[in-house]
């Protein structure tokens, strides 16, 4: 029994290398189509150049598409590889008989590691294909554990239009240091900031575009680090960002919780 479980697990490794490896951004139509495969948060994903998110599951061949991102197990299609002249081909086949084909582009993707102060940070560069300079997107994090695969899905999305990406593991996640993840706003802007400063001086980047994208949490960092230094950027990005206080916004998710749970305005105002 115990050889049987082991084997399974060198199994399971094994699927998961492999799909690790098929990350990237594939050319599946003849104007400049891009098919992406990235993580997107704590899942795999399947995008497209123009926005369109799927979620993948794993299988024995590659991956089962999801109907959306977050319903994987109605599927809509599957994802495989194969190799030609060294180079690797995406195939995807969808239930209703389409099909598309594109093969594995190569990008630059350079690690660099730089440091807030005392905080010693490590991100990787994402460069497009194409010539430089790239205007570029700077991304910060989600609340939690974060490291930059969560931010890999968007960096590639972002190549796949001609915008370079510099993404990093948040201090006390990854390869960067810090005994824990959770600091102050203040905090994570200046760690925002110190990323811009290590890439902004870089030939392949035009620091007249440089812009900044932040995810949930990432949407009370970005304005922060803005106001900062506004005369650095060109342009901000928030996703499932608050236009309240992180306070408002949690005592507003409270209520809505009790509110689902059936109860009336009476108990609520208590």
């Amino acid at each position: 029994i115990l050889l049987f479980v082991i084997i399974l697990l060198d199994i399971s490794n094994a699927y998961a290398q492999s799909a690790l490896n098929h990350n990237g951004i594939y050319k599946t139509g003849d104007n400049g189509e891009m098919t992406i495969i990235a993580p997107f948060g704590t899942q795999r994903a399947l995008f497209f150049s123009d926005g369109t998110v799927f979620g993948l599951k794993v299988a024995r061949d590659g991956f089962t598409i999801g109907k959306t991102t977050g319903n994987t197990d109605e599927s809509i299609g599957q994802i495989s590889f194969t190799i030609a002249n060294e180079k690797t081909v995406l195939h995807i086949k969808y239930h209703d008989g389409t099909e598309l084909v594109g093969e594995k582009t190569k990008l630059l993707e350079k690690r660099i590691e730089f440091n807030n102060g005392k905080q010693k940070l490590v991100g990787e560069l994402i460069l497009p294909p194409g010539n430089a300079p790239f205007p570029i997107v700077v991304q910060t994090h989600g609340s939690g554990v974060e490291t930059r695969e969560a931010s890999r899905g968007m960096a590639y999305l972002f190549a796949a239009n001609g915008i370079a990406s510099f993404i990093f593991d948040k201090r006390g996640c990854g390869e960067s240091t810090g005994k824990e993840w959770h600091a102050a706003f203040d905090e994570y802007a200046h760690d925002l900031l110190a990323g811009v400063e290590a890439i902004s001086t870089m030939p392949e980047i035009n620091s007249r575009k440089i812009g900044l994208y932040g995810h949930s949490q990432g949407g009370w960092v970005v304005p922060l680090a803005y106001s900062l230094k506004p005369d650095k950027f060109s342009f901000c990005i928030l996703s499932a960002a608050n236009a309240v206080t992180p306070v408002e916004e949690n005592l507003y998710a409270g209520d809505e919780e009790i509110r689902l749970l059936g109860y009336d305005e009476m108990t609520l105002k208590e």
